[in-house]
């Protein structure tokens, strides 16, 4: 287990997997500071955001920092320095969006409902998928450094 540790540290450190470590650590980052600012607006330390008498939901800026991470993933693909910036871009989008995942289903802002245990367990699960192909993409290259190193 150590060795897997180990070789996964040096992954990141050689790059081979920093994108998808930056996209599963901005998730997590950006949906715990999403939740903290929504108790605070719910709680009347922070107003929300209108717009013209709109409320504009996180969702929207989601939205958005989805299609402008894979705009710009794909314009300028052949930048490596660039893939950080647009994997950081993604895992922001991605959990401002799917934070409000009962909005997606029920058209409804439900937030603080019981229903909106969804945008909790939606969160938990995606952040299981990003995690889950990290580790095994991980897993993969230290069974096959392994093969290498014993020759087979």
């Amino acid at each position: 287990m150590w060795e897997f540790l180990k070789q996964t540290h040096l992954g990141l450190k050689a790059k081979k997997r920093k994108e998808q470590f930056l996209i599963f650590l901005s998730f997590l980052v950006t949906f715990i500071v999403a939740r903290f600012v929504a108790d605070l607006q719910d709680s009347g330390y922070l107003s929300f955001l209108f717009v013209g008498g709109v409320h504009i939901h996180h969702l929207v800026f989601g939205i958005f920092f989805l299609i402008m991470s894979g705009y710009l993933a794909i314009s300028y693909s052949h930048k490596e320095d660039f893939k950080s910036f647009t994997a950081v871009l993604f895992g922001i989008g991605a959990a401002l969006t799917v934070d409000e995942f009962t909005l997606w289903l029920f058209l409804d802002n439900n937030y603080w409902d019981r229903v909106g245990r969804y945008n909790v367990d939606a969160m938990i699960v995606l952040a299981g998928v990003f995690f889950i192909i990290y580790l095994l993409g991980e897993a993969h290259d230290w069974k096959l450094s392994k093969k290498i190193k014993s020759g087979v």
